[in-house]
């Protein structure tokens, strides 16, 4: 993905158009997950050393957190956390029966209730939703800073001396040399370290 709009259209388009919060949930999970393999495909200096390792999400939030500038204790690290604890539960449950008082734990953490793009009384999808919306425009904003920052690092290294600059790319770098992010039909990141939970 590329840009911050880039992922809120995807969200949009891919964010069911229902009140079902089960599928809300299931759904939303993967969008989150997939900003973590974004994170992971375009911040680490050699991203195909965790191709093969089969990562579950929990794992990944933490890997993520730990490599982030964003401050550990930030609400959109919660939200994350949460989100999967709320997956994880109706994934091992055919039938959740405190599914809608999980859920209102949920988006009471991101205090959306009164912003102004929400309505007056807004249904509990539409808070779940806009939850892990918070959630995803967090992690894509993580991701931009932290690319930004790689982006910023080796320009300076390559400046200073391209010997270093090879160090930390693995690669011949220049200084006009461009750091595009991966293309979308193209991912790094195997199928393999999606497929774990």
């Amino acid at each position: 993905m590329n840009t911050q709009q880039d992922r809120t259209d995807r969200f949009q388009r891919l964010m069911p158009k229902t009140t079902d919060l089960t599928l809300i949930i299931l759904k939303g999970h993967l969008l989150i997950e997939e900003q973590f393999n974004d994170f992971l495909d375009r911040y680490p200096i050699y991203p195909r050393a965790l191709d093969d390792a089969r990562l579950t999400f929990a794992q990944k939030l933490r890997i993520v957190r730990a490599f982030c500038i964003l401050p550990g204790d930030s609400v959109g690290w919660r939200l994350a956390d949460e989100l999967n604890k709320l997956r994880n539960k109706i994934s091992h449950h055919v039938e959740v029966p405190d599914l809608c008082a999980l859920v209102d734990a949920f988006i009471t953490i991101p205090k959306l209730k009164g912003r102004p793009y929400l309505p007056n009384k807004p249904s509990r999808a539409l808070l779940l939703k806009s939850a892990i919306s918070y959630t995803g425009g967090w992690l894509g904003a993580a991701t931009e800073a932290m690319v930004l920052i790689q982006k910023t690092l080796i320009e300076q290294a390559t400046k200073q001396s391209p010997n270093h600059a090879l160090q930390l790319t693995g690669a011949p770098v220049t200084p006009a040399a461009s750091f595009p992010p991966p293309s979308p039909t193209t991912p790094r990141s195997g199928r393999a370290r999606r497929a774990g939970r």
